[in-house]
């Protein structure tokens, strides 16, 4: 079974038997709280909340810029042609044209991709913030891609 965010739970059951721990061991939960797809984020932040509820334990969100790079500009597609930047210190711009200069990141406008990888969390873990489940949200920058119908929908015999 896999999630909305292609990542399976066979392969983090996988992981705590190569690691030899039980899910109760487990001292901090971490999700990539986006940018990204809305789902994606949004099953990931609920796995890492639940799993923090049910062993009473911290939870914390890490960007999808910083699994990129912490130390670099980070560009991602958005939608239509656009780029999310973020410069280190800076906020996250919505841009149509990438800004000269040593970018890292994915997409058409990259020779070399570099997408958000998991294994990028062990160099943030002094940044990372542990906190109660329940305040862990995605980061949303815009709205979803999702249309509403022009007409309501109405079942039969309603």
């Amino acid at each position: 079974m896999q999630n909305a965010s292609g990542i399976s739970i066979e392969m983090l059951d996988r992981g705590l038997i190569a690691l030899d721990l039980k899910l109760s061991e487990v001292n901090l939960f971490v999700a990539n709280v986006g940018p990204g797809s809305f789902i994606g984020c949004r099953v990931g932040v609920t796995l890492s909340k639940s799993f923090g509820f049910v062993n009473s334990k911290p939870v914390a969100g890490v960007s999808a810029f910083d699994l990129i790079s912490a130390e670099d500009t980070v560009a991602f597609p958005s939608k239509k042609g656009e780029y999310f930047v973020r410069r280190l210190s800076s906020e996250v711009v919505r841009v149509n044209e990438l800004p000269s200069g040593k970018l890292v990141g994915y997409g058409p406008a990259f020779a070399e991709q570099t997408y958000p990888d998991a294994a990028r969390v062990s160099s943030l873990i002094k940044k990372i913030k542990p906190m109660k489940p329940e305040l862990l949200l995605p980061e949303y920058l815009i709205e979803p891609s999702i249309s509403t119908p022009k007409i309501a929908y109405r079942r039969e015999g309603a």
